[in-house]
């Protein structure tokens, strides 16, 4: 189980962010991971850490930048589903998208063609560039790709329309904390997010997760997930914030031992400067023909 809420503002002035997207990654806590890298080749720059234990050495999130163009990849399975052995693995999927020259909704179009060698997903993708952002939920249980609008959304292990209570209950926790973004420090705002990731509180009953996971649906019903059975719970946070000048800041924190009761976190902020300035007519139109450029290299 994995936990996602987001922000997507293009018309708040009131907010310093233009995105602002906090994680939660459930796990098995001996299961082996990297830590996030900051990774810069040529002018490509990437955010994110690495399973280990997955032969793709893939990832759950990742960011992306190069020149004016930033990309986040966020994947989620969807729990409940049939579980196939013999199916590919999910964690080249964020890797790709945020290396890629595809524009999200073609790169979603182009995974969900070939999305049943997979097991379940949710599959968040998101571009900002200077003319604005472009987000979508790619969900191959339904094959379905939802464009997100602007302002708040939440994503867990069931597809989009049809989430848990901890995701619906917990946007209006993540609203409240956004309304303060303008008088805040940038470090009471990533406190007060992490502090949500946090939450052990149980919104349970919980009809969605019920069914899905009926014989331990309440203990998987909090934002933060602790099993007492099965060594498995919230074992990577993360918090992302990217201003209207796109300065990027990367806040990743991991638990480094296998003691949920006792654990130990370590933690890595990561930044990358802001590449958006004032700009005159001619060079919005030169960036107008790189996207079109795009279109035409996949039409």
């Amino acid at each position: 189980m994995c936990i996602t809420f987001l922000y997507l503002n293009t018309d708040n002035p009131n907010c310093p962010y233009k995105l602002i997207l906090i994680n939660n990654r459930d796990e098995h806590y001996s299961r082996l991971t990297a830590e996030a890298e900051l990774k810069s080749v040529g002018r490509l720059r990437t955010i994110h850490g690495t399973d280990i234990d997955a032969l793709e050495h893939g990832t759950w999130l990742g960011l992306s930048q190069i020149d004016e163009t930033i990309r986040i990849g966020n994947l989620l399975n969807v729990a409940g589903e049939q579980v196939r052995k013999n199916a590919k693995g999910r964690g080249d999927i964020t890797i790709n998208f945020i290396k890629s020259k595809d524009l999200p909704l073609i790169h979603n179009t182009k995974l969900l063609s070939h999305c049943s060698q997979y097991n379940g997903f949710n599959f968040l993708s998101i571009e900002i560039n200077p003319f604005g952002i472009s987000a979508y939920n790619a969900c191959n249980v339904d094959r379905s790709i939802q464009k997100l609008s602007n302002g708040n959304h939440g994503l867990s292990n069931s597809p989009y329309n049809d989430p848990y209570l901890k995701v619906t209950n917990g946007i209006e926790f993540f609203k409240e904390i956004i309304k303060t973004s303008s008088h805040a420090d940038k470090p009471q705002l990533t406190n007060s997010f992490i502090n949500l990731l946090k939450s052990d509180t149980k919104h349970f009953p919980c009809p969605e997760l019920l069914k899905r996971r009926p014989y331990d649906a309440e203990v998987y019903s909090s934002i933060h997930v602790r099993h007492p059975c099965v060594h498995y719970g919230s074992r990577n946070r993360s918090v992302i914030l990217i201003d209207h000048f796109h300065n990027v800041d990367y806040i990743e924190e991991r638990m480094i031992n296998e003691d949920p009761k006792n654990s130990i976190w370590d933690r890595k902020d990561f930044k990358i400067p802001g590449t958006v300035k004032p700009k005159g007519m001619f060079q919005y139109l030169m960036g107008f023909r790189r996207i079109v450029g795009r279109l035409k290299a996949v039409l």
